[in-house]
């Protein structure tokens, strides 16, 4: 086993002193750098932490208008079977269809 020399002006006498102390400076150094590394990634967890909350209660938020929605729908759809007394669907179909296209056709009209 041979002994890794320091480096090149600590050579010689109390070379091995010298090296010792190079090499706990740069551990030293390293481990700086090692926590500065560390913290800066806490902090990124965290914000990333902190976005997915909100991104979170916006999705809630967006669940329920579209549950509402969909209960309005449901019901609309319900009341004009009633009110057309169609029990066939794709008749149903047809009359939405046909309310959409006058929609959009008077809406091109108007702009």
């Amino acid at each position: 086993m041979s002994r890794r020399p320091g480096p090149p002006n600590m050579r010689g006498r109390g070379g091995g002193e010298m090296t010792e102390e190079f090499m706990e400076q740069e551990n030293n150094a390293m481990h700086q750098q090692l926590l500065a590394q560390t913290r800066a990634m806490k902090e990124i967890a965290i914000d990333i932490g902190d976005e997915v909350k909100v991104h979170n209660s916006l999705l809630e938020g967006l669940q329920a208008d579209i549950d509402s929605a969909q209960g309005l729908l449901g019901g609309t759809v319900n009341r004009l079977s009633k009110v057309t007394g169609l029990k066939s669907n794709s008749v149903l179909c047809y009359l939405v269809g046909f309310c959409v296209f006058v929609f959009i056709l008077m809406w091109y009209m108007i702009s």
